[in-house]
């Protein structure tokens, strides 16, 4: 099999099997996020991390033909999406590396539900990231064309599970090759961790980061978070 067809065959292999290869990627829904009269918000990250020292997810033919048992222990821990949300919700998001949740949802609670704890938006809210391979700690990943057609199958099923209502992308890389795909509609705003998070630019018309998400937020028009804002009067 030459290099071309064994390429070609390999992607049809990861957008086949990904998530049974690697579970503890699927993604994180809220308790609330099917309930009805709920702003069904997804909200979309760029990629997980691997420690400095992790090597299997630097070469992508690597990573996508193997599998979650390739793992050691805390690279597993940090691709699990789900339970890093749930237990850094219970920590108040107090970690630097997961700025991303505590700021958008702070400015989604401020200019949406107004609970009065600003955690319970993780219950309203879907989550996943955009790129389904690891980038190196604290870097944006090199992209391949791997990564494109799994990210890219990826969306697909999220989105006939989810059926979001808005979508709000937190990384404008990932939104760069989302939206050269033509999938649909998308807000993005940048990393809520970067300098631009608070930092005004004419590439989102003046405003910073959190100013524009706050700007996203405030139209849509969401009856459980107006009975929730009610009740806080």
């Amino acid at each position: 099999m030459s290099r071309g067809n064994f390429h070609q065959f390999t992607e049809k292999i990861v957008i086949m099997t990904l998530q049974d290869k690697y579970p503890k990627l699927r993604t994180y829904i809220g308790r609330d996020y099917f309930l009805a009269g709920g702003p069904r918000l997804l909200l979309v990250g760029e990629s997980h991390y691997f420690p400095r020292d992790s090597k299997i997810h630097l070469d992508p033919e690597r990573w996508y033909a193997g599998n979650w048992n390739m793992l050691n222990q805390t690279e597993q821990s940090w691709i699990s999406t789900c339970e890093i949300i749930s237990e850094s919700r219970e920590k108040s998001f107090s970690e630097k590396a997961h700025s991303i949740w505590k700021r958008s949802f702070q400015v989604i609670n401020e200019n949406g539900p107004h609970y009065e704890d600003f955690r319970n938006v993780a219950d309203d809210i879907a989550y996943f990231n955009f790129f389904q391979r690891p980038a190196n700690c604290g870097e944006s990943l090199c992209v391949h064309s791997l990564d494109i057609a799994a990210a890219k199958d990826n969306w697909i099923e999220n989105y006939k599970k989810l059926q979001p209502r808005h979508v709000v992308f937190l990384s404008m890389l990932a939104y760069s090759h989302y939206n050269s795909m033509g999938l649909g509609q998308a807000e993005v705003v940048p990393h809520p961790g970067c300098n631009w998070w608070t930092r005004r630019t004419k590439k989102y018309g003046g405003l910073s980061g959190r100013e524009k998400l706050a700007q996203i937020v405030q139209k849509i028009d969401c009856p459980r978070w107006r009975d929730v804002g009610a009740r806080q009067v």
